[in-house]
């Protein structure tokens, strides 16, 4: 028994020092943003000339000494921070924080000097739980390229630490079909035309509303051009379409940036008795879809047609097939027999038919 008062007596006086200086244990703090953090420090068997701190480690880990008795020591926190050094025997080293960032989250020490003797500390730890915020995000790319790589990056702060997650607003979807991606850092590899779009970064950590930053990517590219049909079949003496798909940027919707030939023969876009041509524009995508009407489909309408785009980054043609013949290719957009014009309804079914072509191959 004397043997255990013995070591219980020497831990009491290494924790507290021979002169029996003791800080009370300091509980830990979770406050909101903007709200007041009090904290106490209280020193038993304190002298006269026992002199009392406060420093904080900072989330980053810089140590900053804020309190000596009643003093603020960094200047700029003075109009938040106010200290209260009462007592004497048992000394109170209250700091009071008014409208609290997350600057002032941290672990927070109390240290006791005494006049003689050993030091007393206590640390307790102090959360602001404040809303995320998105501090840097990535310039849009100004020479980004085709089969160039390029990243994406967002950094965030707020407490706790926010998830951060990426995603693409326009249009939906990542270019590999997912709706977002956690982390950072989003890579585009091997950028194609897929990848084009407005990207947002969206912070969260459960305080507040999630912070949202967006950062377009766009580049120009010269037309990537399809035949909707490279083979199809029209039916005598019936008017039908003809339609060709085009993705570029800056995108192809005038009329006089598409050129039809039959054979190496200019189609001419005043010839509206024989023809009629359009450019529809699909607005959720770089895609337009150029449609040639043929007024009245006579034996010798058929043989080879090219559909030819162009922009300030060149020009692209596709070559397709025409066979005049007895059964319509279902495909086509075909015009009911005897019909003299074709009807904007007529157009926008063919339209949608050829997005869906387009898309399914």
């Amino acid at each position: 028994m004397k043997l255990i008062l013995l070591l219980i007596t020497v831990i009491v006086l290494f924790k507290s020092g021979t002169n029996g200086l003791f800080i009370t244990k300091i509980q830990d703090q979770y406050v909101d943003n903007g709200e007041t953090i009090y904290l106490s420090c209280s020193a038993s068997g304190a002298s006269v000339g026992t002199t009392m701190s406060w420093i904080q480690r900072t989330i980053d880990g810089t140590s900053l000494g804020i309190t000596y008795n009643e003093q603020i020591l960094i200047p700029q926190l003075r109009n938040r921070y106010s200290i209260r050094n009462t007592g004497s025997s048992t000394r109170e080293h209250m700091l009071t924080i008014r409208n609290a960032q997350l600057d002032d989250a941290g672990e927070w020490t109390c240290t006791a000097y005494p006049e003689s003797g050993d030091i007393d500390t206590m640390s307790t730890k102090v959360t602001v739980l404040t809303p995320p915020e998105i501090t840097t995000i990535s310039s849009p790319p100004v020479d980004l390229r085709l089969g160039l790589n390029y990243t994406l990056q967002c950094n965030a702060t707020g407490s706790p630490m926010p998830i951060i997650k990426w995603r693409r607003v326009n249009p939906q979807y990542l270019p590999n079909y997912k709706p977002f991606s956690v982390g950072y850092l989003y890579n585009l590899t091997r950028v194609t035309a897929n990848h084009r779009g407005l990207y947002e970064c969206i912070a969260s950590n459960g305080i507040g509303k999630a912070a949202r930053e967006s950062v377009k990517i766009t580049f120009s590219y010269k037309p990537e051009v399809k035949a909707v049909r490279e083979e199809l079949v029209l039916p005598k003496n019936e008017a039908g379409n003809i339609s060709c798909s085009c993705e570029a940027f800056p995108k192809v919707t005038r009329e006089s940036d598409v050129r039809w030939y039959k054979g190496s023969q200019l189609i001419s876009s005043s010839d509206t008795q024989n023809y009629l041509m359009d450019v529809v524009d699909d607005r959720e995508s770089d895609r337009t879809v150029a449609i040639l009407t043929i007024r009245n489909v006579t034996s010798t309408r058929g043989g080879e047609y090219r559909c030819r785009f162009r922009n300030q980054q060149g020009e692209t043609e596709r070559s397709l097939s025409l066979t005049v013949g007895a059964i319509a290719d279902r495909h086509a957009g075909k015009v009911p027999s005897g019909a003299s014009t074709v009807t904007p309804s007529v157009i926008i079914s063919t339209v949608f038919i050829v997005f869906m072509v387009t898309y399914v191959h």
